[in-house]
């Protein structure tokens, strides 16, 4: 019963969360060079953060309280990490909540998930969702989290193996994120959104064209 009130809370924080990013100044939006020298080190520094942040929540005695605070604190650092690489690349215009949730998630193999992006090579489309296809994904996310919140449940009882474990999978998640992030954000992003603007702009003007 607890875990299932924590997975509404979950889901209803979750688009605050998204919002929220918003507000982070990206310390790299003036950096100028090669995005490849930074991202990396930027990525491997963000796992071991999430890693120890996740090692020492493992140790901690609470049961599931601590659970929320400890996943939109791990989807904070991820999330401006997402953030800062679209800035290195010069493609924060293209950081959409699509993209961000394609990056924080795609590594959980969730079939969903893959029809937000579709890969055209050098070029990637992103489709737009709509609220119910986000509660969607964010059901499916639910149930992994449920499997962490009995991993940490179980880690208690073997806590010195526990510490290192929790911390490894936070660091190989992570990183896992990082990388999806780099792979989007290196190539051509066009947002669904921008199309069926552009398109509904053109059909504005030839119709104002034929009036003349």
């Amino acid at each position: 019963m607890k875990i299932r009130k924590i997975l509404k809370n979950f889901y209803r924080n979750f688009i605050s969360f998204l919002a929220g990013l918003e507000t982070y100044q990206s310390p790299y939006s003036k950096t100028i060079g090669n995005p490849e020298e930074i991202v990396d080190p930027l990525i491997h520094k963000t796992a071991l953060k999430i890693a120890a942040l996740s090692s020492l929540s493992s140790a901690l005695p609470y049961k599931y309280g601590g659970i929320l605070p400890e996943l939109f604190a791990i989807y904070s650092l991820q999330g401006r990490m997402i953030k800062d690489i679209a800035y290195l690349y010069g493609k924060e215009n293209t950081l959409d909540k699509e993209v961000l949730i394609y990056c924080l998630f795609k590594h959980n193999n969730l079939k969903i998930i893959h029809k937000i992006v579709e890969d055209m090579g050098e070029r990637l489309i992103v489709r737009a969702l709509d609220l119910t296809i986000i509660e969607k994904i964010l059901n499916k996310q639910g149930i992994l989290i449920s499997k962490k919140i009995i991993r940490n449940s179980m880690a208690r009882i073997f806590p010195v193996l526990a510490i290192g474990i929790v911390g490894s999978l936070a660091y190989k998640s992570t990183k896992k994120v990082g990388k999806t992030a780099k792979d989007i954000f290196s190539r051509e992003i066009i947002l669904e959104n921008e199309i069926k603007n552009s398109q509904t702009q053109s059909i504005g003007l030839e119709q104002d064209g034929s009036a003349i």
